[in-house]
C-alpha cells in the first residue's frame, strides 16, 4: 500500500475511535453503577474499540516497516 493511503486509514480509524470513546462515556453516564458490568452496548463498544486499536495498530507497522520492536525481542 501507498504510505499516503496507509495515513488517511489510520487518520478515518482516530475519528471512529473517538467517536466510540465518545459514545461509551455516554453510556457510562446514563447506566446505572450496578449495571455498567452487564450492559451489552458497553460490551459491543469495547470489541469495537479493540479491533480499531488493531487496525490501526497493524497499519502502523505497516507505515513503520515493520521496524516497530516485537514483544521480548531486544
Amino acid at each position: 500500500m501507498q504510505e499516503s493511503v496507509v495515513k488517511e486509514k489510520i487518520e478515518k480509524l482516530e475519528v471512529r475511535r473517538a467517536s466510540l470513546k465518545k459514545k461509551r462515556q455516554e453510556i457510562l453516564e446514563t447506566v446505572d453503577k450496578t449495571l455498567v458490568a452487564k450492559d451489552k452496548n458497553l460490551k459491543r463498544l469495547k470489541k469495537r474499540l479493540r479491533r480499531v486499536h488493531q487496525k490501526k495498530s497493524r497499519l502502523s507497522g505497516m507505515l513503520d516497516g515493520g521496524k516497530k520492536a516485537v514483544k521480548g525481542e531486544d
